[in-house]
């Protein structure tokens, strides 16, 4: 009848449409993400040719650079979940949680990690990502928090090959040769923290 074809071709248009804009954000979640990089990349100026304890890489405050943290992720809540384990054998932790992360860190650390093997054949040491709250040799602020920041144990004689590694190959967006004696790393926050579900409609009408 007249009445099931305008119903099927209403339901090939919403479904045409549904693809549509899941595809457009797919596209957009992509687009932001290479976009934010050549940003950072293009305002930090120079990277140090060579780096001394205490300098950071951009010369500006972590919050600013890599955005303040949202909320401090507790174990087994919903972002708990969003976070990555590393489970490769491409570096060593301190301990378990220090395999815990988030998906921009866990892509940048493995790069740094599989680099700087492959360069020196020293696997890196990962001293801490995610904390749990609180965590008194940290501040209340730290991205550790939310799995946006590592320590890497370095030396005077490997902190700056690892920085400048960690800068130009890696793509970290912000690092530190800490005072107290470690590489500290950080990254924004990951773009699309949403999974998207693509639900098709059955088409019923015969």
């Amino acid at each position: 009848s007249v009445l099931q074809l305008l119903v099927k071709d209403r339901i090939t248009m919403l479904k045409s449409l549904m693809i549509l804009l899941i595809f457009c954000f797919i596209i957009l979640c992509t687009a932001t993400d290479d976009d934010d990089d050549d940003d950072f990349q293009y305002s930090k100026g120079p990277v140090p040719n060579h780096f001394y304890r205490g300098q950071r890489y951009p010369d500006r405050d972590e919050n600013i650079e890599c955005q303040p943290i949202k909320l401090r992720v507790a174990r087994g809540s919903r972002r708990y979940k969003e976070l990555v384990t590393y489970s490769g054998n491409n570096i060593h932790f301190i301990d378990s949680n220090s395999r815990i992360m988030t998906s921009r860190m866990h892509s940048r650390l493995n790069n740094l990690a599989i680099r700087y093997y492959q360069l020196y054949a020293v696997k890196i040491l990962v001293l801490k990502t995610w904390v749990e709250y609180p965590d008194h040799s940290i501040s209340n602020t730290s991205l550790h928090y939310e799995g946006r920041s590592v320590r890497i144990h370095i030396t005077s004689q490997n902190a700056t090959r690892l920085l400048k590694l960690a800068v130009e190959y890696a793509l970290f967006d912000w690092v530190q040769w800490h005072v107290d004696g470690y590489a500290h790393l950080s990254v924004i926050p990951d773009v699309c923290e949403t999974n998207v579900d693509i639900v098709f409609i059955a088409d019923q009408s015969g």
